[in-house]
């Protein structure tokens, strides 16, 4: 789907015996997908779809339907974009490469319409799909392009949870205000991120914002780290400590300065007396990667002019 069409709101399709031209031209034009059917098996095939921020979602209930990327001569290629499907239900058949899977209920796995597939749902199948432009995997040095389809693995308990989210956020649907739709869009990105990224990954922008923002994804990733340092901070991001420390001393602060005002306010949030359950200081110090009680204590003091304890005893 081009950037024109991703935001199509709530779209819904019946398909009927009398509707099989409307639903072919509908997915050619808004998803980018040549269409075969059969009307009278495909009868109650739906799909909805809207937008999330930068990612289009799209609930879809196909039986009796055979999907194919159209290519780059229509403006409704899909090439700028990396699909993220979900199986909620039944099957579907994907060749590609050279190679056929079938996916069932649980699956999940990306895949590439820059590179020919065919999709056939030759029984009944249900899933969530995401639509992700490749210019923002690209903007957060992610990976933008697949040779194949990735397939990710459910035996992992990461992949199960964010899976459940990413299901739990499709079913909100209706309910959520422009604002919270954007603020859901963000989340589904982060998902995204820890999916395609790993440590291995190098940035394919080096510009000062992506390095800085993946710095600072992996500070608030690692603050109960004691030992978290520069040098693991640069690796993170993909180049060099010299590098790093020029970036963050360009924003008028240093890595490690960063660090320690991040675990600071993190520390001031966990011990807000509105926060249940209440944490000891002890366990905010640990929390925040503070080697001692006594060290946090002191640092907090020098931060915002209040022992820690005060607090903990306030809230008791």
């Amino acid at each position: 789907m081009t950037s024109q069409t991703i935001d199509t709101h709530s779209l819904h399709f019946d398909l009927g015996p009398t509707s099989a031209n409307n639903w072919s031209e509908v997915m050619l034009e808004h998803h980018g997908m040549h269409c075969q059917l059969d009307a009278s098996l495909s009868a109650a095939s739906t799909a909805h779809s809207w937008s999330l921020g930068d990612v289009g979602l799209t609930l879809a209930d196909l039986s009796s339907v055979i999907l194919m990327p159209v290519g780059e001569e229509r403006a409704s290629w899909q090439g700028e974009w990396l699909y993220l499907k979900l199986m909620t239900g039944g099957q579907v058949d994907i060749e590609a490469c050279g190679h056929r899977q079938r996916f069932t209920t649980g699956h999940m796995f990306f895949i590439d319409p820059e590179r020919a597939f065919t999709e056939a749902f030759t029984a009944r199948g249900q899933m969530t799909v995401l639509r992700i432009p490749k210019a923002v995997l690209r903007d957060r040095g992610l990976r933008s392009s697949l040779p194949a389809p990735q397939v990710a693995n459910m035996n992992s308990a990461d992949m199960r949870a964010t899976r459940a989210l990413i299901h739990c956020i499709a079913q909100q649907r209706f309910e959520p205000g422009p604002v919270i739709r954007e603020l859901m869009g963000r989340q589904l990105l982060d998902l995204i991120d820890a999916m395609l990224g790993h440590p291995g990954d190098r940035a394919i922008s080096r510009s000062t914002e992506v390095v800085v923002l993946r710095a600072k994804r992996y500070i608030h990733g690692a603050l109960s780290d004691t030992s978290l340092d520069s040098t693991a901070i640069a690796a993170a991001a993909h180049v060099s400590v010299k590098h790093l420390q020029r970036l963050f001393r360009d924003q008028g602060t240093s890595v490690m300065r960063h660090v320690w005002s991040v675990r600071l306010h993190h520390a001031r949030s966990l011990l807000s007396p509105t926060r249940v359950p209440r944490a000891t200081v002890q366990e905010v110090a640990w929390r925040c990667g503070f080697s001692t009680a006594a060290h946090f204590s002191r640092a907090y003091h020098a931060q915002f002019g209040v022992r820690p304890s005060h607090l903990e005893s306030y809230t008791r």
